[in-house]
Order: structure tokens, then C-alpha cells, then sequence
């Protein structure tokens, strides 16, 4: 991350609470865009790239079940990894490939319950830095791809 990346960052939040109710936002939204597509477009190439809403649902269940990593490094005060999330995306992608939409989104939404699982178990943890380590992950994530799937409705009048 650059210096100015860095410093586009938002403050870390304090509880959490604060940040399952942010993740919960952003999560509710993205679902939202994503539930009004019909199942028969969700195959289709575009949304994010080359990928299809089926690639997105299991390109969410990966970076959802890696904030769990990083929720349990910064539980031991392990800073947030730095990771090659490129080369991370393009290895989950592969192995995913072939996998049915039920499969992809079942996936999703197990990743997603079992991160708030365990945010939810960290009500006497360092909310701050939890903050740090999960947002690139989550909610910020999902904000990252929310104006694409909205974009790729609109291209796609759906």
C-alpha cells in the first residue's frame, strides 16, 4: 500500500459493533444489486472483468474466509499480512472454475456468516485493529465492487 493510499484510509473503527454494522451496510447493498439480477444473466461475463455474479460469489466467499485469517492475526497482534491479492484472485478463480452458481453462492453466504460468527466473539478484542485487518476484506470490498455490478445492470438493462 502507498503512502497515499495509506492516507485515504478512513480511521479505524473503535467497536465492534461499528464494524459489523458497516459490514452489515455495505453487505445489505451488494446483495441488493446482486439479488435483482436474474438468475439467467448470472453466468454472463462483465461484472467485474471477465467474471460473471456466479465468479463474484465465490471470489466474495475467498477474501471473506481471509479476513478470518487476518481477524485471527490481529487477535494475537499480528498486523495484516500483505498479501499478493492478484495472484490470490487469479489462484481462487481457477480452482473455482466449473463450480455451479448454488455452489459458489452457497459458499458466499457460509463465509459470510462465519466471519460475523466470529467478529461477534470478539466483543473484548482491539476493535481497532481488527478494523484494520478485516476492511480490505469486507465491507470495504464490497464497496469496491458495488459500483461495477451497477454499472454492468445498467449496460445490461437489468
Amino acid at each position: 500500500m502507498s503512502d497515499a493510499e495509506r492516507e485515504r484510509e478512513p480511521a479505524p473503527l473503535q467497536t465492534i459493533p461499528a464494524i459489523l454494522n458497516r459490514i452489515d451496510a455495505a453487505w445489505r447493498e451488494l446483495m441488493q444489486a446482486l439479488d435483482a439480477i436474474p438468475a439467467g444473466r448470472l453466468a454472463e461475463p462483465g461484472p467485474s472483468g471477465d467474471w460473471s455474479i456466479t465468479d463474484l460469489y465465490g471470489h466474495l466467499a475467498f477474501w471473506d474466509e481471509h479476513a478470518v485469517q487476518e481477524l485471527g492475526r490481529a487477535r494475537t497482534g499480528l498486523p495484516r499480512q500483505d498479501n499478493e491479492w492478484q495472484a490470490m484472485n487469479e489462484a481462487d478463480h481457477a480452482a473455482r472454475q466449473g463450480q455451479s452458481l448454488d455452489v459458489q453462492r452457497a459458499a458466499m453466504h457460509r463465509a459470510h456468516e462465519r466471519l460475523l460468527e466470529q467478529l461477534r466473539g470478539e466483543a473484548d478484542a482491539n476493535a481497532a485493529r481488527i478494523d484494520v485487518a478485516t476492511r480490505p476484506d469486507t465491507y470495504l470490498h464490497y464497496e469496491e465492487h458495488l459500483p461495477d455490478v451497477r454499472e454492468w445492470r445498467q449496460r445490461a438493462g437489468i
